[in-house]
């Protein structure tokens, strides 16, 4: 057998494994803690999760382009060949479409380094909160968790995180009011659908808090294991606690202490107190204080 036949033999057998193992996708308004519960799934042992696929938002759109334009070329070409006669079959609607998105997107999954003892295969990206009818929809198995912060540290944390990659002056009032108008915005959306996912499709949404995940580790973790019906014991609990501590993943710094080059910046919450123009935290408490409230951060 050649070395190009074993590649093939080896990615069709770890995609069967990807096919036949639970999905679970994570989501969150940007900056509310996705990357952390990434670190959590990839903890357990049965459980390998990576991110950012940006699988709904962008591959997708892309991929229902490309299967439209092949299939109208397919339809033309053949029926100014053959007539009526029997034709190539090409694809039709949302059901093929989604086919074909689960078996690409499960293509990519099996590319991770997959353990023997595989149960759960998971994709996180903030995006995925506002995709979740549409995740179900290709993947009618899957799970999905996400991650509500309070909207004053997302804009804190965001406005940081600018300044990081893109070397802004995060303390210049216009720009701060500029990138939070449109952080309120997918706040708001990502903790409204949310709940009407959850309405729709009980059972089927983890709701976390980055607050309450900070305060009691244990009896969250625990909670996301036994939600995607793994191992949840004290042992796999408390091992998953310490490896994904804001010590452990940043490089033995405590929590609070802060490092504007990481992206593990700071931990903590109530940061924004120190950060955010008045004028700012105004702004949000105005255009979401009400949703912010029914969370318990007002």
């Amino acid at each position: 057998m050649s070395g190009t036949e074993l590649n093939v033999r080896e990615r069709e057998q770890q995609l069967q494994k990807i096919l036949s193992a639970r999905k679970v996708f994570v989501g969150g308004a940007p900056k509310s803690g996705t990357t952390w519960l990434q670190l959590i799934l990839n903890a357990h042992s049965n459980i390998v999760c990576q991110g950012e696929g940006h699988l709904m938002d962008l591959l997708y759109p892309k991929v229902v382009k490309l299967l439209s334009e092949y299939s109208v070329f397919v339809r033309q070409h053949n029926k100014q060949l053959f007539g009526d006669a029997s034709e190539f079959p090409v694809i039709e609607g949302e059901q093929d479409r989604h086919f074909l998105f689960r078996l690409l997107s499960s293509a990519l999954m099996a590319k991770y380094d997959l353990p023997d003892s595989l149960h759960v295969v998971g994709e996180r990206c903030p995006d995925n909160a506002y995709h979740m009818s549409k995740l179900l929809a290709a993947f009618p198995d899957a799970k999905f968790i996400v991650i509500h912060r309070d909207c004053r540290d997302v804009v804190c944390s965001a406005l940081h995180h600018s300044r990081r990659i893109n070397n802004l002056d995060i303390e210049d009032p216009s720009l701060q009011m500029k990138s939070t108008r449109e952080l309120v915005k997918l706040w708001l959306n990502a903790v409204r659908f949310a709940g009407k996912f959850d309405e729709q499709h009980p059972g089927r949404l983890l709701v976390l808090q980055y607050e309450q995940l900070l305060a009691t580790p244990g009896e969250n973790v625990a909670a996301i294991y036994k939600f995607l019906d793994v191992d949840a014991g004290n042992e796999t609990i408390a091992a998953a606690v310490e490896a994904t501590s804001f010590q452990s993943v940043s490089g033995g710094r405590a929590l609070g202490e802060s490092s504007e080059g990481s992206h593990f910046r700071k931990g903590g919450s109530g940061d924004w107190q120190h950060s955010l123009k008045p004028e700012v935290v105004d702004y949000i408490v105005d255009k979401a204080g009400a949703v912010m409230q029914k969370l318990g951060y007002l």
